[in-house]
């Protein structure tokens, strides 16, 4: 038995063991080091994925603001044009053309409600005074429905004309994204 602790004590001691065992450790070592380099290189694509990701965000970000202010310029463009066009329809100032084009604008809006307000009042007269028409309750709901249809139509086209008209011709987004 002692012998077999001195032969291990032998070979433990001897050269041969420490070129083996030297050399194992050296090919851990080479192992460790490639599986290391491995994971690096891992990372190193997996950052290179994100920074990728990264810039397609913002080249979209980057085109998109770029499309908005085209399209704000291509609209303040529009408005000046516009603005420039009403230019040689104003009458000099103090001129009877000033003074009519003054005066006209307000006379017909009044003469247009004057006009319509008496029209339909005289149509009522004469329908339910000269002519005694009754109606059920149907036919009440449907007048009812129509008038409140009308009055719709009317502040629809009223704001249409004063708010949507752009010389895009398009209505306003309110932010409202198409993407």
């Amino acid at each position: 038995m002692i012998e077999a602790i001195f032969a291990i004590g032998k070979l433990l001691g001897g050269a041969g063991f420490g070129t083996i065992f030297g050399g194992l450790m050296g090919w851990l070592n080479r192992k460790v080091d490639l599986e290391e380099k491995k994971l690096q290189w891992q990372h190193d694509l997996d950052m290179r994925d994100k920074d990728a990701a990264i810039m397609r965000e913002e080249y979209a970000a980057r085109t998109k603001i770029a499309q908005v202010e085209g399209e704000a310029r291509v609209e303040t463009e529009g408005f000046k044009a516009m603005a420039e066009s009403y230019k040689f329809a104003v009458p000099e100032q103090g001129s009877k053309m000033a003074a009519f084009s003054a005066f006209i604008r307000p006379f017909l809006s009044l003469m247009y409600f004057v006009t319509s307000s008496i029209g339909s009042g005289w149509v009522v007269y004469y329908a339910f005074a000269v002519m005694k028409i009754q109606f059920t309750g149907e036919q009440w709901f449907d007048i009812v429905i129509f008038v409140i249809s009308w009055f719709a139509f009317m502040a629809g086209a009223a704001i249409g004309w004063w708010y949507a008209n752009r010389p895009s011709g398009r209505a306003p987004s309110f932010g409202v994204s198409k993407a």
